[in-house]
């Protein structure tokens, strides 16, 4: 686990302009939707009824976007609207596809001017009071927002070192998607946890599902300090070990950066493998009610309490505490995510 949360603890009444996102202005789509109630409309005729002056300009674009045809006569009408609007859907996540593919290739650009930021000569106190190379983070909102970009512009190798406990369930909530992520596009992750942390058994079967989808990951009883390093170029480094509410510091320089690589690989070596740790131990069997069964199949099912409560003939106040409860034990931040983690484990 990169344990990267873990850091610091159409009818009548159609919607105005519904269809900005596809493309249309206001002014196409009030078009739109009076050819589509009276199919055989001329420009004219359209231009008379909506007092609209540049009906001929909006059919063409309609035309363009493939919504409507025209006869030989100038009459038009509309496709049926799934195909079209469909057809519509279709090019429009091709170009913001096309546009992710272009912005994404474009990330090796950040490390070529920080290379050029980092090498050119300045003050050694910048306007903002932050230290050459080195980016002070106070609160958790900042850290948590610094590690997202962190997270995402991630190439090659994430490592990260966790000294306490047990992670709190938010903690693993948090973590969640950002490993998910690394996961998912291949970045190698390797972290070191500290033996406490295998008390819990939430923290232990998270280890075992992100060791699962391909993390590495090591135990260590001896006493180390947390860190989080990104491609061997920037590590996130708490202000004060002792006390991690102050802040973390998101280093730049090469040679803090080497440092901290060297105290990780060090701490690595002499650490035990989690799997050899955990070898022989069996994953906790879950032993739920056949009523936190029903909830757990609820959640899948319907997005209201009140519903889910009527479902399995409990009230409301007992419904919820159920849900809560399933949630902690869990390590889930929200119910739909308890819902598909309780599939994934076989709960239900």
């Amino acid at each position: 686990m990169c344990l990267t949360g873990s850091f610091f603890p159409l009818g009548e009444a159609v919607q105005r302009n519904t269809l900005f996102d596809l493309g249309l202005s206001e002014a196409d789509e009030e078009a739109y939707c009076y050819i589509l109630r009276h199919p055989g409309v001329t420009a004219k005729e359209l231009a008379d009824a909506l007092d609209f002056p540049m009906a001929e300009e909006a059919i063409k674009r309609l035309l363009d976007l493939g919504l409507i045809h025209q006869s030989p006569d100038g009459q038009v009408a509309t496709y049926p609207p799934v195909s079209a609007m469909e057809a519509l859907i279709d090019r429009q996540l091709h170009d913001l596809h096309e546009r992710l593919r272009r912005t994404t290739a474009c990330r090796h650009v950040i490390d070529t001017y920080m290379d050029i930021w980092l090498n050119e000569p300045r003050e050694q106190q910048s306007d903002q009071g932050q230290t050459l190379g080195v980016e002070r983070l106070e609160g958790i909102e900042s850290i948590r927002s610094r590690l997202d970009d962190l997270i995402f512009f991630a190439r090659s190798e994430v490592l990260c070192a966790h000294p306490c406990g047990p992670l709190s369930t938010e903690a693993l909530a948090d973590a969640r998607p950002r490993d998910a992520l690394l996961l998912k596009r291949g970045v190698v992750m390797r972290s070191i946890v500290h033996t406490s942390a295998l008390s819990d058994p939430l923290t232990t079967t998270r280890l075992r599902e992100i060791v699962a989808g391909g993390a590495q990951a090591r135990v260590s009883d001896s006493h180390f300090d947390r860190m989080l390093i990104v491609d061997r170029r920037k590590a996130l480094l708490p202000i004060d070990p002792d006390d991690t509410k102050r802040g973390a510091l998101l280093v730049h320089e090469p040679g803090v950066v080497a440092g901290s690589v060297a105290l990780f690989e060090h701490i690595w070596e002499s650490a035990q493998d989690f799997e050899d740790v955990v070898a022989g131990d069996e994953e906790p069997k879950p032993e739920l009610q056949d009523i936190e069964r029903k909830v757990l199949t609820t959640l899948c099912q319907v997005d209201k309490d009140e519903i889910g409560a009527r479902q399995i003939g409990v009230s409301v106040r007992t419904y919820r505490r159920h849900v809560s409860d399933l949630m902690r034990r869990l390590g889930a931040s929200n119910r739909f995510q308890a819902a598909l983690l309780a599939r994934d484990r076989g709960w239900i």
